[in-house]
């Protein structure tokens, strides 16, 4: 018998292994594009270049405007509430606190690391921006809200050009430089695979007592994994009375 094909849709996550990558992404860009001369110059040049490309800027205006500490703090308090009451406590406590870690961390980051002075004009530090950070903390909070699949895909389309603004915006108006953009959201990755695969370990992780193994020890995941032996079944098949069996007894067919 031929089983039915179904089509599934590809469970969206960060890996933690992503979160060491980013973090590596992270140094990186820092020491290349703050830490030496030529990178300060080149992201002095891209800061410059976007801002005499974007002739109209009122809109980055606006929208930077509205990310403020009070609005933030209102959408990530709704959606908090929203994620505990459709996912449980445990879930909407973690897009919050991911969220709330990302900002924390960029401001903590920005008085902390130095910048040197390689140009004319000597600037304070910048890297990671604030306003790209509580954009993407957002981000980070909505996808954690969101079921694995197809929301969470839907998600993750409606929540990037929603930082990707943010940041054109920021340069565009001359307050950050590309770098510290892109600072901000491989913080935002770092934050976010480490807090996903916190989820995948204990949010989804079925109640006590209630456990879907007979051996405690078994996780899901291994259960999946794990080969099932086969049982025989009794399956009718029609044999033409002048033809016999290669073997007796029941055969198994691949």
């Amino acid at each position: 018998m031929s089983a039915l094909a179904t089509t599934s849709v590809p469970t969206f996550t960060l890996r933690p292994s992503a979160a060491g990558w980013a973090a590596t992404g992270f140094v990186l860009l820092y020491l290349l594009s703050v830490g030496t001369a030529g990178g300060q110059r080149l992201d002095e040049a891209a800061m410059q270049w976007t801002a005499a490309s974007v002739t109209e800027d009122g809109w980055a205006e606006a929208l930077l405007t509205g990310v403020s500490g009070g609005s933030v703090l209102l959408v990530g308090g709704a959606l908090a509430i929203v994620t505990a009451l459709a996912r449980g406590l445990r879930a909407g406590a973690l897009g919050a606190l991911s969220g709330a870690v990302v900002l924390l961390a960029a401001e903590v980051l920005k008085l902390t690391l130095a910048r040197p002075d390689f140009t004319v004009q000597a600037l304070a530090n910048s890297f990671p921006s604030g306003h790209v950070a509580a954009v993407t903390g957002l981000a980070l909070a909505l996808l954690l809200a969101a079921p694995a699949g197809r929301w969470r895909w839907a998600a993750l389309l409606a929540v990037t050009p929603a930082v990707a603004l943010t940041g054109l915006a920021t340069i565009a108006l001359e307050w950050h430089r590309p770098s510290d953009v892109l600072g901000s959201v491989l913080l935002g990755v770092v934050i976010g695979a480490t807090a996903a695969g916190w989820e995948s370990r204990t949010v989804g992780r079925a109640p006590a007592g209630r456990s879907s193994s007979a051996d405690p020890r078994v996780s899901r995941s291994d259960q999946a994994r794990e080969p099932r032996p086969a049982t025989p079944t009794a399956d009718l098949v029609l044999v033409p009375s002048d033809a016999q069996p290669a073997h007796s007894g029941i055969s198994s067919s691949t």
